[in-house]
């Protein structure tokens, strides 16, 4: 017996998601593609540290996410994702930024990484709040 999946879980072609879906998964992938290499090298020999190990959970979250919205046109868990993955990037930011600002020395690494970071939590930030319109928006009822 052939089973077909419900409706509301079936995929839907790429042509037939709304525009800001296909933004939110194009970014969310294109960000994956960067993220995952870049921190994986960066964090590398210490990837059981508990500061890689967020990440990889960020990491996870993002792309199940992903799946998820690309399946069923649900974007609240990649919402949830996002939001995760913006609280890391702010905190990361902030104690690069407080450590350097009081002179802490916490943080010795190039001084390219602050900025760098800094940019990653403007993207999140704002994808994050991309995501959580449209994780709001009017579902139809069923």
């Amino acid at each position: 017996m052939d089973r077909q999946p419900p409706a509301a879980e079936a995929s839907r072609a790429p042509a037939e998601r709304p525009p800001a879906e296909r933004r939110l998964l194009a970014i969310t992938w294109a960000c994956l593609a960067l993220y995952v290499p870049a921190e994986t090298l960066y964090s590398y020999p210490y990837l059981g540290s508990p500061g890689y190990l967020v990440d990889l959970i960020g990491m996870v979250l993002l792309f199940t996410g992903a799946r998820h919205l690309a399946r069923t046109g649900n974007p609240a868990p990649l919402a949830a994702a996002w939001g995760w993955s913006a609280c890391l990037a702010w905190r990361s930011y902030f104690a690069r930024w407080h450590s350097r600002r009081q002179d802490l020395g916490v943080y010795d690494e190039p001084a390219w990484v602050e900025p760098i970071v800094g940019l990653a939590m403007a993207v999140t930030l704002a994808v994050f709040g991309l995501s959580l319109r449209l994780a709001y928006r009017p579902w139809p009822r069923r």
